[in-house]
């Protein structure tokens, strides 16, 4: 890859109307990770990463995070959407559903 140059676009503010999907995502992969991966692998289960520097610890942060919707300002506003991609656990199974978060 020896002179070849890559392009990025630059990282933008997640749109308030992008996150209703964003969640369905989650839901689509932890069903199908159950579905397809896990039950073949012996795995029961997902863990959602919310820390480590991961989109969800960066909302619950009051360093990171300065939106003025309902995503930002207070601590239960930060946590929304973390609680939104948490509802994973409707369709797989509450049982079947961790969160990492950081302490920090």
């Amino acid at each position: 890859m020896s002179g070849a140059s890559v392009e990025f676009s630059l990282p933008r503010r997640l749109r308030t109307e992008d996150i209703p999907q964003i969640v369905n995502d989650f839901t689509i992969d932890a069903r199908n990770a159950i579905e397809a991966v896990f039950v073949c692998a012996g795995f029961n289960g997902v863990e959602i990463l919310g820390a480590h520097g991961y989109l969800i610890e960066q909302c619950m942060k009051d360093q990171v995070n300065d939106r003025t919707d309902q995503y930002g300002g207070s601590m239960e506003n930060r946590c929304r959407y973390a609680l939104e991609i948490v509802v994973v656990s409707n369709e797989i199974g509450a049982d079947r559903v961790g969160i990492r978060l950081s302490l920090c």
